[in-house]
């Protein structure tokens, strides 16, 4: 039951970091949203951290932004067991850093659009972890 949390130290905040995800970052392009990742050691962070944006060019009323916002959340939470489950049961050496950047243009938003791209982002960096060679 404690899997579907959404803890604080989950969340990318540090201005930093941010700005290291969308410089050397790579980006994966899906239906409605941008992912932008960069795989780390896990010495430098504990945990997979997690930033969502929606510009206001795509969608100018600030309730529908954060309406999609939510809705990626919600999506990315469900479903973070993909990913975390491979770096909790192998001996990974590697986190993410993960930006979902929002890039639709529809006002009306519906969850199983947002769930599908963000399902396909976790299984591409599960697919990611697992084809890393050992060391």
């Amino acid at each position: 039951m404690g899997k579907n949390k959404f803890p604080k130290y989950n969340r990318l905040v540090n201005r930093s970091h941010i700005r290291m995800l969308f410089q050397e970052g790579s980006i994966l392009k899906l239906h409605s949203c941008s992912v932008f990742y960069l795989q780390k050691k896990k010495e430098l962070f504990l945990y997979n951290k997690v930033l969502f944006t929606v510009s206001k060019r795509s969608i100018r009323s600030a309730v529908q932004r954060n309406n999609v916002k939510r809705l990626l959340r919600e999506a990315y939470r469900i479903h973070k067991s993909i990913l975390d489950d491979v770096l909790d049961t192998t001996a990974s050496k590697f986190v993410f850093l993960i930006g979902y950047v929002y890039t639709g243009k529809e006002e009306k938003v519906h969850y199983p659009i947002l769930n599908r791209a963000v399902i396909k982002s976790l299984q591409h960096f599960r697919f990611l972890l697992d084809r890393e060679p050992p060391e």
